[in-house]
């Protein structure tokens, strides 16, 4: 029950910290409401994201063909195979202990801890990805 606790205090903190309060657009208009927030990431993102203007996807295609190869034809059948439960266990035992791995602030000994646990979903995840 006190890990609970412990885990409910920790992650209200890292809420707390991460949680973005005001944001200021282009022209200097400032959002604090959710909607607002809301519908500035809807505008910023749909103006990054638009398609440009008379591409067609032949041209793409021809476009993606001239790019280098980051992975080579023999290695995309085992980067597409099943990732089994022993895989995320390996790759958690390699990292250094007291650092934290990513953006969620949690350290490795929190997922070494909790793998039996949150194991399943930890696969899941890394299976969608």
């Amino acid at each position: 029950m006190k890990t609970q606790k412990v885990f409910n205090n920790m992650q209200r903190g890292r809420k707390a910290i991460n949680t973005i309060w005001e944001l200021q657009d282009i022209e200097g208009m400032k959002a604090s409401s959710f909607e607002q927030l809301a519908d500035m990431g809807i505008r910023h993102f749909s103006d990054i994201y638009k398609a440009p203007i008379g591409i067609t996807l032949p041209s793409i295609i021809r476009t993606a063909e001239d790019l280098p190869r980051f992975v080579e034809l023999d290695e995309i059948e085992y980067l597409n195979s099943q990732v089994s439960r022993e895989d995320p266990e390996a790759v958690l035992k390699c990292f250094k202990k007291d650092k934290s791995p990513g953006p969620d602030g949690w350290p490795v000994e929190f997922y070494s801890s909790f793998f039996v646990l949150i194991g399943e979903d930890l696969l899941q995840t890394i299976e969608e990805c």
